[in-house]
């Protein structure tokens, strides 16, 4: 097979001090399409992810001329290259080649994807840490009706985790500090719903498979359909790429997506999951079942259009974590009373880093955050210098931006 060759553009803008080189760029495929979550790091250790439109800012602090880039993307080899060879202030292209792996025949017979299913419940805690940990995590919610901002808030959590054994024991978060929002560039930041959605922080987390695996569920798993697609490389470690859906004449809303599975220990690298085209009709909305005769008479009508999860995982000292993790959903809704019909997006992400041991005195009970916590209801002022030495991160880029440096410290 001809090896497929993924054009990065790297639309580099720096700009040096005597302490720190700063790198911006954007990169796509050969198709000009962006790369979203693609690493660009360096040997020190400091990086970023491009987001969602492929994406990046790099700042490095105290830049060495023996210093060099590197830039990797599933699927395809790793690409180093010196700073010194980078232009400054122009355009750069560089070209990574795609791993071609050739699996044998066996491997993608239809049941062997169900068994590494298994094998990932069968390995779970072998490969996440059964140890308490805490993170330094960087939060973001959003609401918007079509194109108008209802919500954009902003917050920084400790977070302490008891362990990936322990799925019935609390997590406990504590605010460090958050912002709300009240305009997004030109664009005011208003709310006519007069609602907001609580403990959405603690939504996020309970979706963490690896912590509590809901989707390897025997049940649930009777509901869709697995298929090895191919193989792929993730820093250095082969991997498994399996792409499931949910089962032909199934009158329900499931899912469809595709997890990265390490072939190596059979942990999980990434997880991605949306509504299955098959089931959407069968979709319903967020709304609690006894709230929607009462909310009919109102004149308030929902529709679910979509909805999606992306997890990923990273692993450090030979365990695995949670260090990305986002969820959304669109419905369609129009309320009558309000003269209000559009489409609301509801997204939440959250970007975890400083990975350390725990310490349970730094989470006094009153300094705690509950589920019905909601950064909107808090009297926050805007912070222009909210995240301190990432202040390159704007309200219009994705929050994972920021990246392989934070995952490391």
């Amino acid at each position: 097979m001809k090896n497929l060759i993924l054009i990065i553009q790297l639309s580099i803008a720096v700009s040096i001090s005597a302490q720190k080189l700063e790198i911006k760029g954007k990169i796509i495929d050969d198709e000009n399409k962006p790369l979203p979550f693609s690493h660009i790091s360096t040997k020190k250790n400091i990086g970023t992810i491009s987001n969602s439109e492929g994406e990046f800012a790099l700042v490095i602090p105290d830049p060495s001329s023996n210093d060099s880039i590197i830039i990797s993307y599933v699927g395809y080899k790793k690409l180093k290259i010196s700073l010194n060879s980078l232009k400054r202030n122009s355009l750069n292209i560089f070209k990574l080649e795609q791993e071609i792996i050739t699996l044998n025949e066996v491997v993608v017979r239809p049941f062997y994807a169900e068994s590494l299913i298994d094998s990932i419940l069968k390995y779970r805690l072998v490969n996440y840490t059964t140890s308490a940990f805490q993170t330094t995590s960087f939060y973001r919610e959003i609401g918007m009706l079509d194109s108008s901002y209802l919500g954009f808030d902003e917050g920084v959590f400790k977070i302490l985790n008891p362990g990936y054994d322990k799925s019935t024991e609390k997590i406990l978060l504590k605010l460090e500090k958050g912002r709300k929002l009240k305009k997004i560039g030109d664009k005011e930041v208003n709310n006519p719903f007069n609602e907001t959605i609580k403990g959405i922080p603690f939504a996020l987390l309970e979706n963490d498979i690896a912590h509590s695996p809901w989707f390897f569920d025997k049940k649930f798993r009777k509901k869709h359909d697995f298929k090895i697609v191919g193989n792929t490389i993730v820093d250095n470690d082969e991997a498994y790429i399996v792409a499931f859906d949910q089962k032909e004449n199934l009158k329900e809303a499931m899912y469809n997506g595709k997890i990265v599975i390490s072939k190596n220990t059979y942990a999980i690298i990434s997880f991605d999951l949306r509504l299955s085209p098959k089931g959407i009709k069968y979709a319903k909305p967020d709304i609690p079942a006894i709230e929607r005769p009462f909310l009919r008479l109102l004149g308030f009508t929902a529709k679910k259009l979509s909805e999606g999860l992306t997890l990923r995982y990273y692993k450090i000292n030979g365990n695995w974590f949670l260090y990305y993790i986002k969820i959304s959903t669109l419905h369609y809704v129009k309320i009558r009373s309000k003269k209000i019909e559009g489409n609301l997006l509801l997204q939440a992400e959250m970007l975890n880093s400083k990975f350390e041991g725990a310490n349970y005195s730094e989470f006094k009970k009153e300094d705690l955050v509950t589920k019905k916590f909601s950064l909107q209801e808090n009297n926050i002022k805007y912070d222009n210098d909210f995240w301190d030495e990432y202040n390159f991160i704007k309200p219009d880029s994705e929050l994972i931006k920021i990246g392989t440096k934070l995952i490391k410290e």
